[in-house]
């Protein structure tokens, strides 16, 4: 055998080696990609591809159960077809295909796997809660798959999700999340920026290497310096807040910009809060102390809500003060409605209300029963809680068993806040009587009521997260209040026909 022979012969064996190797290569990366995008059920699964790309369909990957199978067929849906337990296969256009996968053990005995394939140009995952009607998502889904992209859709499928929940579904797709560069969050108020400061405090995934995408009903300037915050937190490749109908032209997006130019070009509003290297907005002035310290507090991991609620206090003192001072509404003080307004917020009016009255009435039926014995305040007042926390306990099985998901999952601190109630209540009625008591309370409830929905307003906690420091304008209003000297308007309708 000649050199040149010899060299002819290494060189094809090292073509080959190198064939093998490259074919290994992209078998590895396609199992990786297939396993991390397989919902787990046994009669559909779902694999997201990209265009042209070769994909292993393998079916370890698939079934379970494989092993005990003899023949496997692949049917691919777009006209080719396969054998064996691992094939290579890639679609060459954009859109949706059902895979079928047959396993035969004898030619009467055989397994169907349906696979649903959704074969994209440009993958976007978006994390939408409950407050986004379904038909406003699927109108977006259609415009993104008829352009030959794919909207993947995160969102809260049993309503009231907490951001915990939330951040939980990101971490069990994270496979899917990995595929793509732009995450969309679609919510009310500030629910992305809230989730996405959340997701960076409570997880170790890197979002450094995305797009990232606001959409909310609230106003830019509202928003734009609770962005800030995050983007500078969070170091995304951008962050860009839109208003819904934004949505509208989500089809068009290949990257941000030019998705605002589209944007721009189309008349639609949107804030640019920052692109990396690029553009960021500049942090907060030296003389802006309290912004500098809220920066820092979430840069170190303080919640946005904590944050949030800490600095409705002074709002909620004010509300209060104002009713008392100006109104004449007396109820418990000023720390009792205080407190039950934070219980609402944390809990929600609804389910805060029902626990409410559940207190009430069973705080009354136990004094009544408690009336014919003998025993000191303290022992009676402990008994009373007793029976209070007894009757909560049955309202959570009761909430369990009926699966009322707001009112199971409430957490132990505005229950709590209410049983203070308790011994308000139980107190008037010994002091005053049950009529007083009733008044006080029902004036104590329609107080926190009123404070919950001014402080339910978005646009108000935007503002006060944004401008923290318009919080001490409620110091010069208190002093101011703290000097009123004439009648309230109770007292006006009280004395009016001495006025006449």
């Amino acid at each position: 055998m000649s050199i040149y022979q010899k060299s002819v012969i290494f060189k094809n064996i090292f073509l080959l080696a190198m064939v093998f190797m490259v074919l290994f290569a992209g078998r590895v990366s396609a199992q990786e990609t297939i396993e991390g995008v397989v919902n787990q059920d046994s009669v559909r699964q779902n694999v997201l591809t990209e265009v042209s790309k070769q994909v292993v369909f393998d079916v370890s990957k698939v079934d379970a159960d494989y092993e005990n199978y003899l023949e496997y067929h692949w049917d691919f849906g777009d006209g080719g077809s396969a054998e064996g337990v691992g094939v290579l296969h890639s679609y060459l256009h954009p859109g949706y295909w059902e895979a079928t996968l047959v396993m035969k053990k004898t030619a009467e005995e055989q397994k169907k796997v349906y696979l649903d394939v959704y074969v994209y140009e440009k993958l976007l995952v978006g994390v939408v809660d409950s407050s986004v009607e379904k038909e406003q998502l699927s109108i977006a889904e259609k415009s993104v798959f008829d352009s030959g992209n794919l909207l993947w859709i995160l969102t809260d499928e049993k309503k009231n999700k907490s951001t915990e929940e939330f951040i939980d579904l990101i971490l069990e797709n994270k496979e899917i999340v990995k595929k793509t560069d732009t995450i969309v969050f679609w919510g009310s108020g500030n629910f992305g920026l809230d989730l996405l400061l959340q997701l960076k405090q409570r997880s170790e995934m890197d979002l450094t290497n995305y797009e990232m995408v606001s959409v909310s009903s609230q106003s830019f300037a509202g928003l734009r310096k609770t962005a800030d915050s995050v983007f500078n937190l969070v170091n995304p490749l951008s962050l860009v807040l839109v208003k819904e109908n934004a949505m509208e032209f989500i089809s068009g997006y290949e990257n941000v910009e030019n998705w605002t130019y589209v944007l721009s070009e189309e008349g639609i509003g949107y804030e640019l809060i920052g692109l990396k290297d690029k553009f960021r907005q500049q942090p907060p002035s030296q003389w802006l102390f309290m912004s500098s310290m809220i920066n820092y507090a979430l840069f170190r991991g303080v919640p946005l809500a904590t944050v949030s609620l800490i600095l409705l206090m002074p709002l909620i003192a004010l509300l209060l003060a104002v009713a008392r001072q100006v109104v004449g509404i007396k109820a418990f003080g000023i720390y009792v409605p205080a407190l039950i307004t934070l219980a609402f917020l944390e809990s929600g009016f609804r389910y805060g209300t029902i626990v409410f009255l559940i207190i009430l009435v069973v705080g009354t039926i136990a004094r009544l029963l408690l009336k014919k014995i003998r025993i000191l305040y303290l022992p009676r007042m402990a008994l009373i809680l007793t029976m209070v926390a007894l009757g909560m306990l049955l309202v959570m099985f009761l909430a369990a068993y009926f699966d009322v998901v707001g009112l199971k999952t409430l957490s132990i601190v505005p229950l709590l806040t209410m049983v203070i109630l308790t011994e308000k209540f139980v107190s008037a009625q010994i002091r005053y009587g049950f009529g007083e008591a009733i008044k006080l309370t029902l004036e104590t409830f329609v107080l926190s009521g009123i404070c919950y929905l001014v402080l339910s307003w978005e646009t108000l906690k935007v503002l006060v997260i944004s401008y923290p420091e318009a919080i001490l304008l409620v110091i010069p209003f208190l002093i101011i209040l703290g000097r009123w000297s004439g009648l309230r308007l109770t007292e006006y309708w009280r004395f009016r026909k001495l006025l006449k």
